[in-house]
């Protein structure tokens, strides 16, 4: 018996659910950390925590053998990051903005718990934790998020 792991699944659909509710034009959207170099004023990360922490961390349990269906599952958070930077904007609005976009991301998830079918019936997405990091006298704000993910299978 073979179970693979929904984490894959979900970190795509996590992209192209942002992707598909970010404002057209939108600079940039990242599987992981946004590369080094030249790092655009707005962007979104998804499987990326910051330096101090993985894209992903949870845990499996295995199909109890013997019960209806042997229904396993594994529940685990995909730590996401969206952040805004801007020289010319006092720090609340600058604030507003990031908090606009992290608020957008959040609807999308909650308004599509299965990540379009990518997670089975028993299966569902949600908000989980988040921190604000605020640089450079709140020029450059930062809100990391975990998408909390119970995904369940049938072996």
């Amino acid at each position: 018996m073979v179970i693979q792991s929904t984490v894959p699944g979900v970190i795509t659909a996590l992209r192209t659910l942002f992707a598909a509710v970010l404002p057209a034009g939108f600079p940039a959207l990242f599987i992981g950390p946004p590369p080094g170099g030249d790092v655009p004023d707005r962007y979104v990360c998804v499987a990326y925590g910051g330096d101090d922490r993985p894209g992903v961390i949870g845990t499996a349990r295995r199909p109890e053998y013997g019960n209806t269906g042997d229904v396993g599952s594994e529940a685990y958070g995909v730590w996401c990051a969206v952040s805004t930077a801007s020289g010319d904007q006092d720090a609340a609005a600058q604030m507003a903005v990031t908090d606009g976009y992290f608020q957008t991301c959040v609807a999308a998830v909650r308004a599509n718990p299965k990540l379009g079918g990518v997670l089975q019936a028993m299966g569902s997405a949600d908000l989980g934790p988040f921190e604000w990091s605020i640089e450079d006298g709140g020029n450059i704000a930062t809100v990391f998020f975990q998408v909390v993910v119970d995904a369940g299978w049938v072996s």
